[in-house]
């Protein structure tokens, strides 16, 4: 196990040193959070360099041992990341919170670590000048994202059934009925939406995809059954006529956003389908190809009175429906 360890910190070693060109053993100290000893570490240099890697040392200003790799050598240049995709690595930890305290977070941490092995000498400088740098460049806020925390050994059958295409045993609880239902599915992928995870399944007794919610999901079983996966999961066809996840018929619909609501709206793209004008006025016309799901009802809603719904007798019946039972409920 001792040699193992000394072999992974020496790679670790030669990466780094290719990655900055020049190191002192305390900054390797520092890199290794002081977890292996200064002797260590000037034992390993000396045994990468018998084994011919062209390790060199100088002293620096500071009359200290500053050891770097030969430039000619081979090996310099392990894999060249530029400072814009490190960073771009790093502020997705913060744009995916979705994946907060779950394996992916880990795994997530574990690759910008090997990144960071990667990163040259004068972007490691630049970038690590402040030691908080990345957190005062790049924010992320979302309300409503779900804690899957507890979801951790759910998430690695999951990801291990995708990978190996394992046909999965799944008792699976809907938010439309009561009753838990178990039945077979074959896992395909993890699909990301309004701060929720979904797995993206291929249910062959009804030869139909479906969204299972992971939270939803009450007891999930890997078998070793491999399933053949010959059907093609498109998401733009998928989504085409759907507000979310549901899936009704669509129809065309055509709304009216008021002026003062036209700053939130515009630029964003909200369906698939949707074509905008903006008026004289300033308000701005939306037609769209939809299904009048819940998601579309909560999403006109959400402007408090600044969109209204100018086509589609069907969804303003049900908004009418749903302001009368809302004024049922806070009476």
């Amino acid at each position: 196990m001792e040699a193992q360890d000394s072999l992974v910190r020496a790679i670790k070693i030669i990466q780094r040193l290719s990655a900055r060109k020049k190191l002192t053993v305390k900054e390797l100290y520092n890199y290794f959070d002081g977890n292996v000893g200064i002797r260590t570490l000037q034992r390993d240099l000396n045994k990468i360099s018998e084994a011919g890697i062209p390790l060199f040392s100088e002293k620096s200003t500071g009359n200290e041992n500053v050891w770097f790799i030969d430039s000619q050598f081979t090996g310099s240049e392990f894999l060249p990341i530029s400072l814009n995709e490190y960073m771009v690595a790093s502020y997705l930890k913060k744009a995916l919170p979705v994946f907060k305290n779950t394996p992916l977070e880990k795994e997530y941490a574990d690759l910008v670590d090997k990144l960071d092995q990667f990163l040259p000498s004068d972007s490691f400088d630049i970038l690590f000048a402040n030691d908080n740098a990345i957190d005062e460049n790049f924010e992320a806020l979302e309300f409503g994202t779900f804690d899957y925390s507890k979801y951790s050994d759910l998430i690695k059958k999951v990801l291990y059934g995708i990978e190996k295409r394992l046909i999965c045993n799944v008792t699976y609880k809907s938010p439309e009925n009561p009753e838990a239902k178990s039945f077979e599915i074959e896992p395909y992928k993890i699909l990301l939406f309004n701060g929720a995870m979904y797995l993206i399944v291929f249910n062959r007794k009804y030869q139909e995809f479906n969204h299972l919610s992971l939270n939803r999901i009450e007891e999930l079983e890997v078998t070793d059954k491999v399933f053949q996966k010959d059907q093609k999961y498109e998401n733009e066809r998928f989504v085409k006529d759907r507000f979310g996840l549901t899936s009704l018929h669509a129809e065309k619909i055509e709304l009216l956003v008021d002026q003062s609501t036209v700053p939130y709206i515009e630029g964003r793209i909200w369906h698939r389908s949707q074509k905008t004008s903006l008026g004289k006025d300033g308000s701005m016309t939306i037609s769209m190809k939809v299904s009048i799901s819940d998601d579309l009802i909560g999403w006109i809603l959400r402007w408090q009175g600044g969109i209204t719904v100018l086509k589609s007798d069907k969804l303003k019946k049900k908004i009418l429906d749903s302001l009368e039972y809302m004024k049922i409920k806070f009476r």
